[in-house]
């Protein structure tokens, strides 16, 4: 079991390495998390939250058009269960994401959880990255859609 207040980033590194799955600490001091995704393990115990956080590039996002995307982001986080999604430019058009996880330190849980947990967040944004492909296509059949329902009430 894993005494969260009380756990570490050495701790954690120590259980996911007897799941095979690598990390070491970062320059931050950041947990770096190897997987699907990169992940990033924050501690803050003066907010009393274990913080997952990992990120989508710019050019991850280049197929969707500045015009459509905050409704990709907006699209993204409906349909997300637990991972929030958010600009790292909030005064720009678009950005790279930031991607977030936060669970609290209160309490006991065992090694399954940090790894179901970990599997989790990567399999969200993985469902995220798979709309890219469509979303453009996607949203601007939703678009005419509107377009002919209020054409038709016009009528």
């Amino acid at each position: 079991m894993i005494k969260l207040s009380n756990t570490s980033n050495l701790e954690i590194s120590e259980m996911l390495n007897k799941y095979l799955i690598g990390s070491n600490t970062d320059d931050d001091g950041d947990l770096l998390i190897d997987g699907t995704f990169r992940i990033y393990l924050r501690i803050q115990k003066d907010r009393r939250v274990i913080r997952f956080f990992s990120f989508i590039s710019e050019d991850t996002l280049k197929d969707i058009t500045d015009e459509n995307f905050n409704s990709f982001l907006d699209f993204i986080n409906g349909a997300s269960y637990s991972v929030k999604y958010s600009k790292m430019g909030l005064d720009l058009v678009r950005s790279p994401l930031l991607c977030e996880y936060c669970i609290s330190n209160e309490g006991s849980v065992d090694d399954s959880f940090i790894v179901k947990t970990i599997q989790m967040i990567e399999k969200e944004i993985s469902q995220a990255l798979n709309t890219l492909s469509h979303f453009e296509l996607m949203i601007t059949e939703h678009r005419k859609n509107v377009t002919t329902m209020e054409s038709s009430k016009e009528v």
